[in-house]
């Protein structure tokens, strides 16, 4: 899939190939970022991070079997099964056919994934306020994410974003987080379960 979008982008802009697809703000971003000639293997990881993106956003519980969603979503089948093994519980429906069904912790484990990817892509640094909008949670959200992932998050002008002033206004600030060695992980919590 990676060297056909490095194909496409032979003939056509990052920014008009991003609009045919509809892709989500973050891979449109990353394939921006990204300069000619292409590297392989950064464009298959922006377009596996455009197709976990598509997956986040899907409605679970999900009644159908892997083959009808991969064709609805345009997600190849072999990373559909991948996806629904990794971020999914799965059990047998009363029709005889699987049921995916998508706990908080299984999300919270897709959000992950798609940080570290995205940080992957973006020499380990990465803006979080086109993830939260992506993902449709705040920045303040994220941030907790790519805390626990060991990155340092700080403030910074929209105008001196990774990608240049996005969508936000250049005057408000952006979150941005920072993957650098030694990494960074929060301190854990005191104190046992909440009493009831």
């Amino acid at each position: 899939m990676a060297e056909e979008v490095i194909e496409a982008l032979q003939t056509t802009s990052a920014a008009e190939y991003a609009a045919n697809l509809k892709l989500a703000a973050l891979p449109t971003r990353m394939m921006l970022s990204l300069s000619a000639p292409y590297d392989v293997n950064k464009m298959c990881l922006v377009v596996y991070l455009a197709y976990m993106i598509d997956f986040y956003n899907s409605r679970f519980p999900l009644r159908k079997s892997a083959a009808v969603f991969s064709e609805e979503k345009g997600i190849p089948l072999v990373i559909v099964r991948h996806f629904l093994k990794l971020f999914t519980d799965i059990s047998e429906g009363a029709n005889g056919l699987p049921s995916y069904f998508q706990s908080k912790a299984m999300k919270d484990k897709l959000s992950m994934y798609l940080i570290v990817v995205a940080l992957t892509i973006n020499g380990f640094t990465l803006d979080l306020t086109e993830v939260g909008a992506d993902l449709k949670r705040t920045p303040i959200q994220i941030q907790s994410y790519a805390r626990q992932l060991g990155c340092l998050v700080e403030k910074a002008k929209a105008d001196t974003a990774i990608y240049g002033s996005s969508s936000v206004a250049s005057k408000k600030n952006i979150l941005r987080a920072v993957l650098s060695v030694p990494l960074h992980f929060p301190t854990p919590k005191r104190g046992g379960p909440a009493r009831r």
